[in-house]
C-alpha cells in the first residue's frame, strides 16, 4: 500500500465510523495524513510527515486532446463564441443539436484557439458522479480550501471565485443532456444552481453542450446556438481532409457527404475508414470490390451493400443518425476483419456494455482474463494493444488524457465511446436481447466483478482507492440497471454484490443521500431476483438500516434493525455471527437514542455469545465488551466505564499489541473517562501517551519495507469498531476547576487538532467525519474558556452540517443547541 494510502487508513480511525459499511455513528473511526504537520504538545512537539493526498477521483478538467483535423463549416459560430467575452450578449452559451453533430469538437477547437491567453476548464456533465468530481477538481484549482469546499455552499463559493478570477477564463460543460445534474434544489432557472449567469464585469465565459433542444434553458441569461449538420461543401471538405485527396475528386466527396447526411460523426468514421483503406500500397492490393474511394462508397450505398437508412440531405432524426453510425463503423470493422484484427468487433461490443463514462480499460479489458473465454481465445497483451490502437485510428474510440503524471506507475488510463457509437454498438449487438449476445453482457459483468475485487481496488472505503472507484462506480451502477430488467438470480446476486461495494464507496466519501438511493436499487435487484438468497437480502437490509442511522433517522433505523434481527434469528439462528452483528448494531442505535438499559443488555448478550462461540480473547468478543463500556460511560457512570475500558485495554494489548489501532481506541476512552471525572493530571498523562503511541504507529507503519505487511498493519485502522473519538453527546457535560485542568485540555486539543488537520486534508472539511472532529475540538475549546473560538467553529460546523446532513439531522440539531448555549457564555479568553 502506498504511504499516502496508509495515512488515509489512519484518518478513518480517528474521523468517524466507516459510512460505506453503513454503521451508526456512535463511535467514529479516523486516520491522519497530509503535508508535514507540526503540533505543539505543551511539553513537546509532534512532527508528522504525510504526503499529498490523491485526488478524490481521477477526474481531468483539462481539454481532451482529440486527433487534429481542421474544423469545417463552424467559422461563424466560433467567431461568435470567441467574441463573446466582449459581446453584450449573454456570457452563458448553449450549443444544442443532434448527437454526433460535432458540439464537442467545436468547444474543443474554441478551447484550443484561446488557450494561450485564457484559463480553460472542461467538465463532463454526463452523470452526477463525473460532474461532482469535476466540480471538486475545479474548486481546488481555483484555490478553494477545505472550509470553502463545504457541500451545498460549494456552488456559491465556486461562482464567487470564478467571478473574481483575474485571468480571462472559459468553462466548458460537455454533455449536459440531463439538466438535473446542473440543478440544485430546482434553482437552475433562477440562476442559483451549478450553472449561473456570468457577471458583466467578470472575465469569464461558459459554454454548454447538450442534446436537449427543449425550452428549459433560462432565456434571460442563456444564449442558445443550434448546431446543425454540415452543408455539402463543408462536409465534402471534411472527407477530403481525412483522405488527403487519395479517395477521389471533391465532387465525388460531395455526393458521399450527402449520403452521410452531413453528420460530422458519420463523416469522421467514413473519412477515417477511407484514410486507412487508401494508405500507400493498401489500395493497390485491395480485394476486388473493396471500398477504397468516395465513388465506391456511394456505389455500395446505391446497390444496397450499405444501408444508410435515410434519403439524401434531409434533417436527420436521432434514429437515422444511429443508423448512419452503425453502417459507417460496420464498414471499418469489416476492413479490420480482413486485416486479421477480428477482435476489434467484439472488443467494441464489449466496451459498449459499459456505461457512458470513461472506461478504465487497463482494469476492465484485461487480456489475461479475456484469452480464457470462448470469445477471445488466446488473446495476447500485444495484440490487445493493437486492437485498441486500430479502434482509435478508425475513430471508434477516443483515448482520454491521463488524469495524473504519465510516468506514474499507478496511472490508470481510460477510453470513451461517443454516445452514438455506444448506442449503435449496443443496438447492433443486441445486448441483453439475443441469446448469443448475452455473452458480451455476461462477460462485461464478470470483468467488472473481477476488477471490483482486485486487491488494488477492493476496499471502497479506503480514500486511497476512491480514484479507482470513481471510475468503476458508473459502470457498476449501469450493470445494476441492466440486471434489473433481466432479473436473473445469479446475475442479480453478482450485480447486488458489486453495487453494494459502490454504495460503500459513496458512503465513505460522505455522499449519504446518494448512497441510500443506490442501496435501495441494490435491494430491489437482490430481493426481486428469481430464487433470491434470503440471507443476502437480509445482509443488504442490515446495510440499509445502518445507512439510515448514519443519516440520522434513528427511529426508522431501529425498526429496520429489529426486523432484520428477527428474520436472521429465524433463518440463521440466534447465535449466528450475522445475527450477533445485527444485535450489536441495534444496541448502537439504541445507545444513540438514549435507551441505555436495553443497549447495555444487548451489548452484554453479544459479548457473552461471542465469548462462548469464539472465546473471551477473540477481537470481536472484546469489541462487544467495548460497547458495554461505552454505553455505561454514556449514562454518566464514568468510574465504572473506566474500569471496564481498562479491562478491554488489557485484553486488546495482550491480543493485538499496545500500538494496535483498536488498543489506542480503548486507551482514548480511558483518558476520556478520566477527564470527565476531573482527574486532570492523570488525563493529561494519558492523552500525551496516546499522542506518542499514535505518532509511533505512524512512523513504524510508514517504515515497513514490505508492502503487504504495511497493508495488513493498516487494515485494522479501517475497522468500524475503531472508536478513538467516542460519542458526540458532550453538550451537557461540564468540567469543574482543578489543578492540571488546563494542561489536560491542552493535551486533548493537541491530539484532536492533529486529527482535524488530517481529516481536512484527506476527507475535506465538509466530510461528516471531519465535522465530528471539529465539533469535538470546539467543545474542548469551550471548556478551556476560549468561547469565541468555540463559537466560531460551531457556526462553521453548523452551516456545513445543514448542507451535508440536513437541518433536521440530530448532529445538526446538537450543534445548534451547543452554539445557542455558548451565545449566553461570556468570552473568557
Amino acid at each position: 500500500m502506498r504511504i499516502g494510502a496508509m495515512f488515509r487508513w489512519l484518518v478513518r480511525l480517528m474521523a468517524g465510523l466507516t459510512p460505506g459499511q453503513a454503521r451508526a455513528d456512535i463511535a467514529l473511526d479516523s486516520e491522519a495524513s497530509g503535508d508535514a504537520t507540526v503540533i505543539n504538545q505543551g511539553h513537546g512537539v509532534i512532527n508528522i510527515h504525510h504526503p499529498d493526498p490523491a485526488p478524490e477521483t481521477p477526474i481531468s478538467i483539462a481539454v481532451p486532446q482529440y486527433a487534429e483535423t481542421r474544423l469545417r463549416g463552424r467559422d461563424e459560430l466560433l467567431a461568435r463564441l470567441t467574441g463573446a467575452w466582449s459581446s453584450p450578449d449573454s456570457r452563458v452559451r448553449i450549443l444544442y443539436g443532434l448527437g454526433g453533430c460535432g458540439k464537442t469538437t467545436i468547444v474543443a477547437e474554441l478551447a484550443r484557439r484561446v488557450s494561450e491567453t485564457v484559463d480553460v476548464w472542461w467538465l463532463s456533465a454526463a452523470d452526477e458522479d463525473q460532474w461532482q468530481s469535476g466540480i471538486r477538481a475545479l474548486a481546488q484549482e481555483l484555490g478553494m480550501g477545505p472550509v470553502e469546499l463545504q457541500q451545498g455552499r460549494r456552488a456559491d463559493e465556486l461562482w464567487k471565485r470564478l467571478h473574481a478570477h483575474r485571468q480571462q477564463w472559459l468553462l466548458i460543460i460537455d454533455g449536459a443532456d440531463d439538466l438535473n445534474v446542473l440543478t440544485i434544489e430546482d434553482r437552475l432557472r433562477h440562476g442559483r444552481g451549478w450553472l449561473r449567469p456570468v457577471h458583466a464585469n467578470s472575465k469569464g465565459l461558459v459554454v454548454v453542450t447538450t442534446r436537449d433542444q427543449g425550452e428549459e434553458w433560462p432565456e434571460d441569461w442563456c444564449l442558445r446556438h443550434r448546431v446543425p449538420v454540415l452543408p455539402t461543401r463543408h462536409a465534402a471538405q471534411v472527407l477530403m481532409d481525412y483522405t488527403k485527396g487519395r479517395a477521389g475528386k471533391r465532387s465525388e466527396a460531395a455526393i458521399l457527404a450527402d449520403r452521410l447526411g452531413g453528420l460530422p460523426l458519420a463523416l469522421k468514421l467514413a473519412g477515417a475508414y477511407l484514410a486507412e483503406s487508401t494508405k500507400r500500397f493498401r489500395a493497390a492490393y485491395a480485394k476486388p470490390g473493396a471500398i477504397t474511394s468516395f465513388a465506391a462508397y456511394v456505389t455500395a450505398v446505391d446497390t444496397g451493400k450499405l444501408d444508410l437508412g435515410q434519403p439524401e440531405r434531409k434533417e436527420l432524426s436521432p434514429k437515422e443518425a444511429r443508423q448512419l453510425i452503425r453502417q459507417t463503423w460496420e464498414l471499418s470493422l469489416s476492413l479490420l476483419d480482413q486485416r486479421e484484427v477480428p477482435e476489434a468487433r467484439p472488443i467494441l461490443r464489449l466496451l459498449a456494455c459499459f456505461a457512458d463514462a470513461p472506461i478504465p480499460y487497463q482494469l476492465l479489458i484485461r487480456p489475461e482474463l479475456l484469452r480464457g473465454t470462448d470469445i477471445f481465445p488466446g488473446l495476447q497483451d500485444e495484440h490487445m494493444a493493437e486492437v485498441l490502437a486500430c479502434l482509435e485510428d478508425f475513430g471508434l474510440i477516443d483515448v482520454l488524457p491521463d488524469p495524473v503524471d504519465e510516468d506514474a506507475a499507478d496511472t490508470v488510463r481510460t477510453v470513451k465511446l461517443h454516445v452514438l457509437v455506444r448506442d449503435a454498438s449496443r443496438a447492433n449487438a443486441g445486448v441483453g436481447i439475443g441469446r448469443d449476445e448475452r455473452g458480451f453482457l455476461a462477460l462485461g459483468r464478470w470483468l467488472l466483478s473481477v476488477a471490483a475485487r482486485n486487491p488494488e481496488v477492493a476496499t471502497p472505503e479506503d480514500p486511497a482507492s476512491w480514484p479507482l472507484w470513481g471510475m468503476l462506480g458508473p459502470h457498476c451502477l449501469e450493470w445494476l440497471e441492466a440486471v434489473a430488467v433481466g432479473n436473473e438470480a445469479h446475475a442479480a446476486h453478482e450485480a447486488a454484490e458489486v453495487g453494494l461495494m459502490t454504495v460503500h464507496y459513496l458512503g465513505a466519501r460522505g455522499s449519504y443521500a446518494l448512497a441510500e438511493e443506490r442501496l435501495r436499487e441494490v435491494l430491489a435487484v437482490q430481493s426481486g431476483a428469481r430464487g433470491a438468497d434470503q440471507a443476502q437480502t437480509l445482509t443488504i437490509q442490515h446495510e440499509m438500516a445502518g445507512l439510515i442511522g448514519v443519516r440520522g433517522r434513528y427511529e426508522e433505523a431501529e425498526a429496520l434493525f429489529r426486523e432484520v434481527l428477527a428474520n436472521r434469528e429465524a433463518v440463521l439462528g440466534a447465535a449466528h455471527p450475522d445475527t450477533l452483528i445485527t444485535r450489536y448494531e441495534l444496541a448502537r442505535i439504541l445507545g444513540i437514542r438514549g435507551d441505555y438499559a436495553e443497549a447495555e443488555r444487548l451489548f452484554r448478550e453479544v459479548a457473552a455469545a461471542r465469548a462462548t462461540a469464539l472465546g473471551p480473547e477473540e477481537p470481536k468478543t472484546i469489541s462487544a465488551s467495548h460497547g458495554v463500556a461505552w454505553v455505561i460511560g454514556e449514562m454518566g457512570r464514568y468510574a465504572e466505564a473506566e474500569t471496564l475500558f481498562r479491562d478491554v485495554m488489557v485484553r486488546r494489548t495482550h491480543v493485538l499489541g499496545s500500538q494496535d489501532p483498536h488498543t489506542l481506541t480503548t486507551g482514548y476512552e480511558v483518558a476520556r473517562m478520566v477527564l470527565l471525572q476531573e482527574r486532570y493530571e492523570d488525563a493529561e498523562q494519558l492523552f500525551r501517551q496516546l499522542s506518542k503511541d499514535l505518532h509511533d504507529l505512524l512512523v513504524n507503519a510508514t517504515g515497513l519495507p514490505d508492502r503487504g505487511a504495511a497493508q495488513m498493519t493498516f487494515r485494522d485502522l479501517f475497522s468500524p469498531r475503531a472508536a478513538l473519538l467516542g460519542a458526540e453527546r458532550l453538550d451537557t457535560l461540564n468540567l469543574g476547576p482543578g489543578p492540571g485542568r488546563g494542561q489536560a485540555l491542552e493535551a486533548a486539543v493537541t491530539l484532536v487538532e492533529t486529527l482535524r488537520i488530517a481529516c481536512e486534508h484527506i476527507l475535506t472539511a465538509d466530510h461528516p467525519h471531519t465535522l465530528h472532529v471539529r465539533t469535538w475540538i470546539a467543545w474542548l475549546w469551550s471548556r478551556q474558556g476560549q468561547t469565541w473560538k468555540a463559537r466560531r467553529e460551531y457556526k462553521a460546523v453548523l452551516e456545513a452540517r445543514k448542507w451535508v446532513l440536513g437541518e433536521q439531522h440530530p448532529a445538526t440539531v446538537r450543534t445548534e443547541e451547543e452554539l445557542r448555549r455558548l451565545s449566553l457564555s461570556p468570552d473568557r479568553n
